[in-house]
């Protein structure tokens, strides 16, 4: 089965992942909600585009994503919690889901953001970073889009950074 433009809702991914309502597409990949089937916890499901899924090249490089991700301990990493292959071999991640938005989204809301908003989000990036480059691991695109603005169970902001790949 080659990957659609869309996985329709409900279907079930690795027998165990019911797909919801798709949550972002990029070049590489598309993002859904989803939920675990057997213990009902909600997650993010990427997965990579079906025209790249032919290259090992590219595939490696995704599935390396979730074992560069599971290597660092922070909780300003979007942590990875599983990863499988569709029937066809297509690779996906499952993530934390969060909610929230992204610091490219903030910005185009808020032109101005608050000198203390700002240094929040940017030492919580460094923590983020710091905690990657003790394990030997660089982001390599890092930018709003993949900084992502939510808050922790005290409703505090709690920045977290996505996309390793």
């Amino acid at each position: 089965m080659a990957v659609p433009g869309s996985i329709p809702k409900g279907t079930i991914l690795s027998g165990k992942y019911a797909v919801g309502r798709e949550l972002g597409r990029g070049g590489m990949a598309a993002v859904y909600q989803a939920e675990n089937i057997d213990i009902h916890k909600k997650v993010a499901i990427k997965l990579l585009a079906g025209h790249l899924a032919t290259s090992q090249t590219v595939v490696e490089r995704f599935l390396r994503e979730a074992r560069a991700v599971a290597k660092i301990k922070s909780p300003h990493i979007c942590d990875v919690y599983d990863s499988g292959r569709l029937d066809d071999g297509t690779p996906f991640l499952v993530m934390e889901l969060l909610e929230g938005e992204s610091l490219y989204d903030a910005m185009c809301r808020d032109r101005q953001m608050s000198p203390e908003l700002t240094l929040a989000i940017i030492l919580q990036v460094a923590r983020g970073l710091s905690r990657a480059h003790e394990v030997s691991i660089v982001h390599r695109d890092l930018k709003p889009e993949n900084i992502f603005l939510t808050v922790d169970e005290d409703g505090q902001l709690l920045v977290k950074i996505l996309d390793f790949g």
